[in-house]
């Protein structure tokens, strides 16, 4: 009679067997990340933690007070673990992990995004007047406040406030931002050492992110 086997899995036979497949990973949602004091993302490194125990939880702390740091996924085969009887005390593993790292980003308010496409239109504003138009060709965007509406044409331009009322009582204040001399000018401009472009990829991989999350949108057909 063959004795029963028991098989244990240590962390480095984890790391060794999964290769890039990474087992029980536990990815921090794309709308915790950031924080008050806003870092370019090409200066940001994004950190995986491997191993989320005692230790790996002490180095994501430390990484929480630099702001060049970015913890994007948690991985380790080990869910949660208690280690008041060791060094580092407390819970560690997987999920306790995870929860700091989304508590600590999680700084700024959600904002709701809607994608209309398709034919599908957002509801009309009360705040607009019958009759007016909320897009020009066919494209806009609209954000909805607590005391008003602003809206632009999807491809850009001058907002407009609604109602016309605080449009008109509206007072513009002094021109502070360098005008652009048009996207391919500030590109090359940009590509000889001068100032970055209007539109560069700090700015455009944001727009860029909405825009697919709309795609991935109406592929699955729900939100998300």
């Amino acid at each position: 009679m063959n004795a029963k086997q028991t098989h244990f899995l240590t962390r480095r036979q984890f790391l060794a067997r999964t290769g890039t497949a990474v087992v029980a990973a536990a990815l921090v949602p794309r709308h915790v990340l950031g924080g008050p004091k806003f870092v370019p993302p090409s200066a940001k490194v994004n950190v995986a933690i491997i191993g989320a125990g005692g230790q790996g939880r002490t180095l994501a702390r430390d990484l929480f007070n630099e702001p060049d740091a970015q913890i994007i996924a948690v991985a380790d085969p080990n869910e949660r673990d208690d280690y008041s009887r060791f060094y580092f005390q407390g819970v560690a593993g997987r999920k306790p992990v995870k929860a700091e790292i989304e508590k600590h980003y999680a700084h700024q308010p959600p904002v709701k995004v809607f994608w209309h496409d398709g034919g599908l239109r957002p509801e009309i504003p009360e705040e607009l007047k019958e009759g007016e138009k909320l897009e020009d060709n066919g494209s806009g965007i609209l954000f909805l406040g607590d005391i008003g509406v602003i809206s632009c044409r999807g491809t850009g331009g001058a907002p407009r406030i609604s109602p016309t009322s605080k449009m008109e009582s509206y007072a513009r204040p002094a021109s502070t931002l360098p005008r652009p001399k048009g996207h391919r000018r500030d590109w090359l401009d940009a590509c000889k050492g001068g100032k970055p472009a209007g539109s560069n990829f700090e700015y455009a991989a944001r727009l860029t992110e909405i825009v697919l999350l709309g795609n991935v949108a109406l592929r699955v057909g729900k939100e998300i």
